[in-house]
């Protein structure tokens, strides 16, 4: 099967133009509702007229989620694991076989679960019952 470059190329293009447009979008929202966190002035304040706004939902957010945030807003380094055990070695090549199971479309749960049911029947081999 011959690949025909220029069309992945066209298509890596229009994909790419696609997600510069959406990301642009969310990045507007996410700024909106920053503001809107922070309590910052709409811009539609009329002269003799309250210009109060309300900052109770960035209130009791903090308030009630000070222990989950604090962690993320406190440093510029939001996460930094650096696995030093085994354990934690498994524990990312765990993740990284449930990433792709996911992304192929795998229902890694049940596969595992037959493999089980299957390994429960057989003969001992190598000395071992699985």
């Amino acid at each position: 099967m011959k690949i025909n470059k220029s069309a992945i190329l066209s298509a890596l293009k229009a994909d790419l133009k696609s997600a510069e447009m959406l990301k642009r979008e969310q990045d507007a929202k996410i700024a909106k509702w920053n503001s809107e966190y922070e309590g910052k002035p709409y811009g539609n304040e009329t002269k003799g007229k309250s210009a109060i706004v309300s900052r109770d939902i960035k209130k009791q957010s903090e308030w009630q989620h000070a222990t989950i945030v604090d962690p993320f807003v406190s440093t510029s380094d939001i996460i930094k694991a650096i696995p030093i055990t085994f354990e934690d070695e498994a524990a990312d090549m765990m993740i990284r076989v449930m990433d792709l199971a996911s992304y192929l479309g795998i229902d890694l749960d049940a596969h595992v679960k037959a493999k089980m049911r299957y390994n429960s029947l057989r003969p001992i081999k190598h000395g071992k019952k699985y």
